[in-house]
């Protein structure tokens, strides 16, 4: 918020150790001459540790066998994405992304619009919605359940109000969908009520999964040393 930026006159650094930017004007800051310290690939390390750990949980002993031969649909395809793709792809899996990006990568089918969308939810095994929530993703996902394919698996390590996380869970439980792993969901939404062992509910602790809290104090640490000696 510009008004906020403004009313802080003796702001000479902020250190950003996240991957999510979209409410910082960063344009503003620079003009304002303050330093900024970012890493964003320290949380998108721990989002990609946590989808691969807990595919594993729910998988168990086959994950090397199924993941060899899925699909794999990326809801978005930036720093948390492409860590994801860098983590997964020892498993020799294909890949597609929703993006607005031309060209991913070049093992990467690109899907674009509603017609690219709907092809990548029915040809997915696994969907892995990392989109930032903004007025063109909320509700994407909403009334599309019918066109995942069946027996996928979903995981969501975004924000809440892309996925319909409400159908996502009751599909899992009567068999549609293999499995679903939310490190986010709606708040209504209660953990106790879904004793499952293919669901996995977690309260947004994705992006400081295995070595990220470490990897983030220590981020933290170094840029108030560097900020500190001016």
């Amino acid at each position: 918020d510009i008004e906020i930026l403004n009313n802080l006159k003796k702001l000479e650094h902020i250190i950003i150790p996240t991957g999510g930017i979209e409410g910082v004007s960063i344009e503003e800051l620079l003009k304002k001459r303050i330093k900024i310290y970012h890493n964003p690939s320290i949380t998108s390390k721990g989002v990609a540790d946590y989808v691969t750990h807990n595919l594993g949980n729910i998988l168990g002993s086959d994950m090397a066998e199924v993941m060899n031969r899925a699909t794999i649909g990326l809801l978005g395809f930036g720093n948390v994405g492409k860590e994801i793709y860098e983590s997964l792809k020892r498993y020799r899996c294909s890949f597609e992304a929703f993006t607005r990006k031309t060209d991913p990568h070049f093992e990467i089918n690109s899907r674009k619009g509603t017609s690219g969308l709907l092809n990548l939810l029915s040809n997915s095994d696994v969907i892995i919605n990392t989109l930032p929530l903004n007025k063109g993703t909320r509700g994407l996902l909403y009334e599309k359940n019918s066109q995942i394919k069946r027996g996928a698996l979903i995981v969501s390590v975004s924000r809440s109000g892309i996925i319909d996380d409400h159908a996502v869970l009751e599909d899992t439980i009567r068999g549609y969908l293999t499995g679903a792993i939310l490190d986010v969901y709606s708040d209504d939404i209660n953990p106790d009520d879904y004793n499952n062992k293919n669901i996995i509910l977690t309260p947004y602790i994705a992006g400081i999964y295995g070595m990220a809290l470490g990897d983030l104090v220590q981020f933290i640490k170094k840029s108030i040393d560097v900020a500190s000696r001016g």
